[in-house]
């Protein structure tokens, strides 16, 4: 009995120490009245990839952290970003907009904003949506 009470507080211990994420909503930003610079000190996760594709045009082309493909006779870069990195928030240009720097730049961020398909969740914004893909400046 002593080593499943031993075993039980080692499971519990570990299960502490795991992050306890949830998804960034509205309903918080609201409750809680929180100031930009309050949500400048939140570590943000993504809760899924999220790939950006850019057709790439003649000229020269630096890429620091994507890869060039050739896609339909089309050269095009592409950029990932995985379910769970890291980001932090740059600046709020609006109430409701959050503009969100998953790379070491400032001048490189993804813009994010309440949808009410998903309970006012933030997601991913863009200037035009067809079906997953959208058109978004970065």
């Amino acid at each position: 009995m002593k080593q499943f009470l031993l075993l039980t507080f080692a499971f519990l211990s570990l299960a502490s120490c795991s992050p306890n994420l949830v998804p960034f909503s509205q309903k918080m930003v609201d409750n809680y009245n929180w100031s930009e610079e309050e949500l400048k000190r939140v570590q943000f996760y993504l809760s899924d990839d999220i790939v950006l594709y850019r057709r790439v045009t003649g000229g020269s082309t630096q890429i620091e952290n994507g890869t060039i493909k050739i896609k339909d006779g089309k050269k095009i870069e592409e950029i990932s970003f995985k379910k769970g990195t890291p980001g932090v928030l740059i600046f709020s240009p609006k109430e409701e907009r959050l503009a969100v720097a998953f790379e070491d730049s400032d001048d490189k961020y993804l813009m994010f904003g309440p949808n009410p398909k998903i309970g006012n969740r933030y997601a991913l914004l863009a200037k035009e949506w067809q079906q997953s893909i959208g058109k978004v400046s970065y």
